[in-house]
């Protein structure tokens, strides 16, 4: 079942029924794989639960304090009770596939395979108002039959299934699986003790009745390649965990959970030493001895820990980095699957393993682990720790400690202008009518010390049915610091409208840099242009303002200073098309020029507008590593039209704010200096700074 969706217990009953005939009248058993659903409609999953479970709740919903209990129950009518099930489920696993394997494991209907599941039982609601806005309200929480509650604790399986990788290019033997659940995302919700009826003494997650390191096979580069033929939809191909759940249940002889678990003891222990001989075997081929030993003598380990990649002791964004762990073995005997795991607050950095196998008297090992740190990441140090394990447990007091420095990339900073040209599709006048079709420009320059590898500029439709896009992105490639180009995008305005909501978004999809922002452009009535090619020229003091559309409330693009010589081609009432220098055209107020007379010379000239930037951020970067309990942050902020804010977290503690709204404003625009002192706590501190235009 890949998700819970209004037709899924329909199709659970007549694929049952095919399985009957296609077998005789009889199932032996059902393994039903809930890996990887995400969940969705709670009556199905119901239905779903109802259908194998003759009696007692299947989920309970709870409101805050253990009130407002809601108990859905099963029913005996309809259950299939004559044959035993097994349920397969990963981290993937949330919600309404967590309430169905929670309700068969707990009523021990059903022995549960895989990995621990997601962790998602809050229920929601979701208010709407008149404004387009809404409000998502978790009002309760799901409880499996015991009154044992999903949220950020998911179901424990009783086989676990430990996922192992082997090869050249990184090793998965020992670390949790890092698939994120619930209980990893931020400001999670979370249940004391895992369960309404949970003790201080209970743990909050049980532990799983067998566990088993599989192999896992190594990825087939052909399963990505389109050219490739797909599988015909009736072929069904057996994995470890589908093929142990089928074996489990071909020779079980009781539909009881626990009963099930007991026979097949002997089978689970056959799987496990299959998968670690096949483990063995191929650390073998990589030169590492995974055999096992009988403890003696008096071992003792001695590790280090170098870093190559890093110029003056710090790692450049985008570049690879090798940690290079070192075991001597310094004692008098021998060592047995002997390995190292990382720990780090950075992910990066986190559950690296190292693998040394066998280390007799005096020898030692290396092992290479090559991380690719991001193009996108910012100054950053993180403590990585590695401490050493082995088959005896003689080597747990040994650890090696370093820090790692990273400093980011030169990042861009994108400015832009946008304007409509309705030349081809529409009237001409900039702006929007119904029924043109429009081909929206946006400039886009840099404005940063680096290059933007990958520029995308894109257009959002935001809740307007009036608009169709025909070609809302545009890909620029690499975007050099003080560059610019030009986007083109196309829509249609199809519907009346009084105004259309857009959202232009322009990044770098390597280094994360980003500029969005929400635009609302006017509709007007259809009219017609006159076409008449003249030059005026600028009077209006102190200047003209050049339009990016022949209304007021289209933005400004251009200045020109009184006396600049300016070329119309079209008129709209009161509003002249102008020729750019830049190849644009762009619209004045007929009442702000005049013909120009006799053979006077342009005495002006016609200055771009600012285009629209975040304000522009430049910090002297402070030590990243200290002892002392604040930091002092300093440099300035600069904006070319207004700055309205700065503030400062430091994790996720609003710990600065600053109004700079009225900063008086020069030829260059605004600026303001930034000297902060900001309090840290030990370990980690995440440092940012915004500012607002």
């Amino acid at each position: 079942i890949k998700s819970f969706q209004s037709n899924t217990f329909e199709d659970l009953d007549a694929h049952l029924e095919r399985l009957r005939q296609k077998n005789g009248g009889r199932l032996r058993g059902l393994v039903l794989d809930l890996r990887n659903n995400p969940g969705g409609l709670l009556d199905q999953a119901i239905l779903v639960s109802d259908r194998f479970i003759a009696e007692g709740p299947l989920v309970i919903t709870v409101g805050e304090g253990n009130r407002k209990r809601d108990v859905k129950s099963a029913h005996a009518s309809g259950t299939d009770a004559d044959y035993p099930i097994a349920v397969l489920v990963n981290g993937g696993s949330a919600s309404a596939s967590e309430i169905v394997s929670g309700a068969l494991k707990n009523h021990d209907r059903a022995v549960v395979i895989g990995q621990q599941t997601f962790g998602k039982g809050s229920v929601q609601v979701l208010y709407d108002f008149k404004d387009k806005s809404a409000l998502k309200l978790t009002i309760a929480q799901y409880l499996t039959p015991g009154d044992l509650s999903i949220q950020s604790v998911g179901i424990t399986p009783d086989v676990e299934i430990v996922p192992a990788t082997v090869s050249e290019t990184g090793t998965h033997l020992f670390a949790d699986d890092n698939s994120p659940r619930e209980k990893d995302l931020d400001r999670h919700l979370e249940t004391p003790g895992g369960s309404l009826t949970a003790t201080p003494d209970e743990p909050a997650v049980p532990a799983p009745v067998v566990s088993i390191l599989h192999l896992a096979p190594p990825e087939d580069p052909a399963a990505e390649n389109p050219e490739e033929p797909e599988e015909a939809p009736e072929t069904f191909t057996y994995d470890f965990e589908t093929k142990l759940a089928h074996d489990m249940l071909a020779q079980a002889t009781t539909l009881s959970r626990p009963d099930i678990l007991r026979d097949a003891g002997a089978l689970f222990a056959a799987r496990a030493k299959e998968e670690e001989q096949g483990i063995t075997e191929k650390l073998g081929a990589m030169g590492v001895d995974w055999g096992t030993g009988a403890a003696g003598g008096s071992p003792r380990a001695d590790v280090s820990l170098q870093v190559k990649g890093a110029k003056g002791g710090v790692i450049t964004a985008g570049t690879p980095v090798v940690l290079t762990a070192t075991v001597r073995n310094s004692g008098t005997g021998s060592l047995y699957r002997l390995y190292r795991v990382t720990s780090s607050g950075n992910p990066l950095f986190k559950n690296l393993e190292f693998v040394f196998g066998k280390l007799g008297p005096g020898q030692s090992r290396s092992w290479d682990v090559t991380i690719k740190i991001p193009q996108d990441i910012s100054p950053r140090a993180d403590a990585v720790s590695l401490s050493l394990s082995d088959l005896h447990k003689a080597t747990t007091a040994a650890e090696a400690k370093t820090t790692l420095v990273m400093a980011e990339l030169p990042k861009p900073h994108f400015s832009y202008s946008y304007r409509i040209d309705d030349r081809s599709g529409g009237n001409g006048d900039g702006v929007l009518q119904l029924g043109e079709q429009v081909d929206f420009k946006v400039d886009v320059e840099n404005l940063g010390p680096g290059k933007a590898e990958e520029a995308v500029v894109s257009l959002k439709n935001l809740a307007s049915q009036a608009v169709y896009l025909k070609h809302g992105r545009d890909e620029f490639g690499v975007l050099k610091a003080g560059a610019a180009k030009t986007a083109t995008l196309k829509f249609q305005l199809r519907e009346p409208a009084d105004e259309v909501s857009l959202r232009v978004s322009i990044w770098d999809q390597r280094l994360g840099e980003y500029l969005s922002e929400a635009i609302k452009l006017p509709v007007l009535p259809s009219r017609r242009a006159k076409t008449e090619r003249k030059s005026v020229r600028a009077e209006a003091a102190p200047g003209v303002s050049i339009f990016a559309g022949a209304a007021d409330n289209m933005p400004v693009m251009a200045h020109a200073k009184p006396g600049a010589l300016l070329k119309s081609d079209a008129s709209f009432g009161k509003w002249l098309r102008v020729q750019l220098d830049t190849g644009a055209v762009g619209f004045v107020r007929a009442d702000d020029v005049v013909a120009p007379s006799g053979q006077r010379k342009p005495a002006g000239t016609v200055k771009m507008a600012p285009a629209q930037a975040a304000p522009l951020l430049s910090l002297a970067l402070p030590p990243l590593v200290t002892t002392e309990p604040s930091l002092r942050v300093s440099g300035v902020v600069k904006d070319e039209r207004q700055i309205k804010d700065i503030f400062v977290f430091v994790n996720d503690k609003k710990v600065f704010y600053r109004s700079l709204a009225g900063l008086p404003k020069t030829e260059l625009g605004v600026e303001a200096p930034v000297d902060i002192v900001l309090p840290l706590k030990v370990g980690s501190n995440t440092v940012a700074v915004m500012a607002r235009e």
